[in-house]
């Protein structure tokens, strides 16, 4: 890991300015679409999550609560 850390100090004490805001760019760019593509999958998952079907005995308890908070009547 050291020698790792060493070769890449060395590489980037060797970049000019221009080379470098260009490699920190592409970083930033590759960071910035590994978030959107996380952010946009967990928002599938929700969706997926939100259009799964009630059981029908809960949505049959909310609408015969809803008749008879309104005063209907069978």
């Amino acid at each position: 890991m050291d020698y790792l850390m060493g070769v890449l100090a060395k590489r980037f004490s060797d970049l000019r300015f221009d080379e470098f805001v260009t490699f920190m760019t592409i970083v930033f760019l590759c960071l910035l679409l590994v978030v959107y593509a996380i952010t946009t999958l967990i928002k599938q998952i929700r969706k997926v999550e939100h259009k799964t079907p009630q059981p029908a005995n809960k949505s049959l308890k909310t609408v015969g609560a809803l008749r008879d908070y309104q005063g209907f009547t069978d």
